[in-house]
């Protein structure tokens, strides 16, 4: 069962808990881990403030994570199949109009990329460490 759709959007939802969303590993297949090459490519996505109405938000562009996501498919599958690789991501969505993203799925993402950034800080502090006391 759907609420709303592409072109008919609920303008809020209003919960007094937060969704419960489907997470089993009995309900998922080809589990791995998010390639550092995709993660690469939205490092270079950066949130913006934008209006929307009359009132600012904050936020991601929905073109911008399409970007990302199709020069890493360029990379992956080439050029002829990155068009139609882009469209098994389910972070983002694209209705005759306009796109729309998945913004758990992107949190997901933004995280990976800071713990990727984290392990190589890490490393790198360790590393002078490991000259610092040689000496």
């Amino acid at each position: 069962p759907r609420l709303g759709s592409a072109s008919s959007r609920w303008q809020n939802i209003y919960l007094s808990n937060q969704p419960n969303v489907s997470s089993d590993v009995r309900q998922k297949s080809l589990i791995q881990d998010i390639p550092k090459d995709l993660i690469s490519e939205l490092k270079e996505v950066n949130p913006k403030m934008y209006k929307q109405g009359t009132q600012w938000h904050f936020g991601y562009m929905a073109q911008d994570i399409e970007r990302a996501i199709y020069k890493y498919a360029l990379n992956k599958v080439g050029f002829k199949q990155a068009k139609n690789y882009v469209k098994e991501f389910a972070v983002l969505h694209k209705s005759e109009s306009y796109m729309s993203l998945l913004y758990g799925e992107i949190a997901v993402l933004k995280e990976e990329e800071t713990r990727k950034e984290i392990e190589r800080l890490e490393d790198r502090i360790a590393r002078l460490e490991r000259l610092v006391y040689e000496k």
